[in-house]
């Protein structure tokens, strides 16, 4: 069973790379050791892997997250209004428009 579902794995997997494009930065590169120093006892263990040792890890892929989600909101606000008009807004916009 994988630990992030699609709506939290992609902001992950984009500020885990955002991460790894920008290492050489001193915040970046911390979070990187201590992500990899946090996985060690799970990766080091003899039945690999395991949710409970990995629990260390979950403030860091917190952060990942939580970078991955600004990059998609700073790019969001780049696109016209049209386009970053929110779901709700979609339904509200199709039911005037059908009434």
């Amino acid at each position: 069973m994988p630990a992030f579902d699609l709506l939290i794995g992609v902001p992950f997997l984009i500020g885990a790379g955002l991460a790894l494009w920008r290492w050489k930065r001193p915040v970046f590169g911390g979070l990187l050791v201590a992500g990899l120093a946090m996985l060690a006892p799970t990766v080091l263990s003899e039945y690999a892997p395991h949710f409970r040792r990995a629990v260390g890890v979950t403030p860091i892929a917190a952060l990942f997250i939580g970078l991955g989600l600004a990059v998609i909101l700073v790019a969001r606000r780049s696109l016209p209004a049209r386009t970053r008009m929110c779901p709700g807004g979609c339904v509200k916009a199709a039911w005037s428009r059908m009434s």
